[in-house]
């Protein structure tokens, strides 16, 4: 075990557990700290810096604008290519409106940066209406998934999920989306709320000995020294009585009178000599530094920074803590989402953290539009005002060439070129739809032959009584409803193909699986184009 794991693990488990990438998503987000404080995430969000890293995070990413990009083609104009917002990409509403019925797309995001930033990792499932061809991003709360673990021989992963109310079941890699936070292991991100559980359990101490301290009296743990002893009677009557004068806030700084002899000795520290307030500031630096955030975020009386470094710290979180996260955003949307579209990607547009005061951000517009990097409509757009005519050319420099890629005069000789026809309006939607019905089809005929793999493996494994041919009949005959189902294919076309595919599967073994991924997957596509062409003709 390294120095690594033996400063940040808990010392109960036996080592061999806590080294299993498997312990750290099983132990129920329940971590003991030394100060004998159990911590459990409903605990640490009563921790106001733990709950301000969070709001920070979600709040900052989820409220920056989101935007598909699809990459066009080099062009006369645009010999290194260009780019352009994919409006028409199925996930566009989905990401930017609408992920679910019940949220918005900043609830989505935010909800799945604050599980990645506490629990190391957010989740949703990737749910495909088969009525609609819609697809839902349905989240799962980081406590249902109860364990994780690899799948032998394609190093894909997948998720035992207990979701409250329902029966366990098991989701693969595929029919899920994954942002993941700081990893330390191979496939488990690292859970914040198990590294940071001193730090939580400190806070919590700091404050429940000051609840204490004021609940209980101005001066607590005193003791009264008298000069006879007390009967039982006597001494129940004078702790009463005690309790009563000199417990509580409401007796604080009033003047109390000892009982007739008594002598009141104190023998504990009072919340100056526990030095509360410093003890509290050291932890909020200590939550500064597990959030990776300016000091200024969590307490401005704990800084020292004048306007111009608080300025520059900030500058510092959006380039070292929030651009790092919405690039590991950028990077799961691409994997989880549209992994085979690799002309479509995502992107987080940072402009508004980076805006600076109106001077700055003048002279560095007059800067870009002068040069021609902006045009003037394009500055008016970011400053939330309309666009005025003639001001959507770039404009140029005295000492250069435009900037339009067009030439400044007609060439001298040579036959005039003619522009081919530019596609009618009705035929490039006509275009457009069909891809994107494609596009579905393809992801809907890929997890469905995961799927089929996956439960094929499963009847290999299970090796019971019943004969393996009797198994693979008895699945592919209730795996034809799902097929039906998933692609919306007449029942016979999904019962043909399941038949074909048991047959092979008995005839040539697990091996023909092989070829399934590229085979089946556009054999089904092939299948669910015929469908709609049927319907869209019939």
């Amino acid at each position: 075990m390294s120095f690594l794991d033996r400063a940040i693990l808990s010392a109960g488990p036996d080592p061999a557990s806590v080294m299993s990438e498997r312990w750290w998503s099983s132990n129920g987000g329940v971590y003991q700290s030394s100060t004998g404080i159990t911590v459990t995430p409903d605990l640490a969000m009563q921790v106001s810096c733990c709950l301000l890293g969070g709001i920070i995070y979600g709040g900052t990413l989820s409220t920056l604008p989101l935007v598909l990009y699809r990459d066009l083609p080099p062009s006369a104009a645009n010999p290194k290519g260009a780019k352009e917002r994919a409006k028409d990409h199925y996930l566009w509403n989905v990401l930017r409106k609408r992920p679910n019925p019940w949220q918005t797309g900043q609830q989505w995001r935010e909800l799945m940066t604050v599980f990645a930033v506490y629990w190391g990792r957010g989740m949703s499932e990737i749910r495909i209406i088969p009525q609609t061809g819609e697809i839902q991003l349905i989240p799962l709360h980081p406590d249902w998934i109860v364990s994780t673990e690899q799948v032998e021989g394609s190093m894909k992963l997948r998720f035992k999920v207990r979701e409250p109310g329902r029966p366990e079941r098991t989701l693969l890699q595929d029919e899920v989306f994954r942002l993941e936070g700081f990893a330390i292991h191979t496939f488990m991100p690292a859970n914040i709320l198990g590294l940071a559980r001193e730090a939580i359990g400190m806070w919590i101490a700091t404050q429940k000995f000051g609840a204490l301290y004021f609940g209980q009296g101005a001066n607590p743990s005193v003791w009264l020294e008298m000069p006879n002893a007390l009967t039982p009677g006597a001494y129940d009557r004078l702790k009463e009585q005690s309790e009563a004068r000199m417990g509580g806030l409401r007796n604080a700084h009033r003047l109390q009178i000892a009982p007739e002899g008594a002598k009141v000795k104190e023998t504990s520290h009072n919340a100056k000599d526990a030095q509360l307030n410093e003890s509290l500031d050291a932890q909020v630096h200590d939550w500064a530094r597990i959030f990776h955030l300016p000091v200024d975020f969590f307490s401005p009386m704990a800084s020292t920074a004048t306007y111009a470094s608080a300025e520059v710290r900030n500058q510092g979180a959006v380039d070292y803590s929030f651009r790092p996260f919405a690039v590991r955003w950028e990077g799961c949307l691409q994997r989880d989402l549209f992994p085979n579209e690799d002309d479509i990607y995502a992107e987080h547009l940072f402009d508004g953290l980076l805006r600076g005061n109106s001077l700055e951000r003048a002279n560095a517009q007059a800067v870009w539009v002068t040069n021609g990097i902006l045009t003037r409509n394009e500055v008016r757009l970011t400053e939330n005002r309309q666009p005025l005519p003639g001001l959507d050319e770039p404009l140029t420099p005295l000492n250069m060439e435009r900037t339009t890629g067009e030439p400044s005069s007609p060439p001298a000789s040579g036959p005039k070129r003619i522009a081919p026809p530019a596609p009618s309006k009705k035929r490039a939607a006509r275009a457009r739809l069909h891809r994107r019905a494609y596009l579905i089809a393809k992801q809907t005929a890929e997890r469905v032959v995961r799927k089929e793999i996956a439960s094929v493996l499963g009847k290999v494994e299970k090796r019971g009584e019943t004969p393996w041919a009797a198994r693979v009949l008895e699945f592919y005959g209730e795996f034809s409803g799902f097929v039906s189902e998933s692609l919306q294919l007449e029942p016979a076309v999904a019962k043909a193909y399941c038949e074909r595919h048991a047959d092979k599967l008995l005839a040539e073994g697990v091996a023909v699986m092989e070829a399934w991924p590229t085979v089946a997957v556009n054999e089904l596509v092939a299948l669910a184009e015929l469908a709609i062409e049927e319907t869209i003709h019939g």
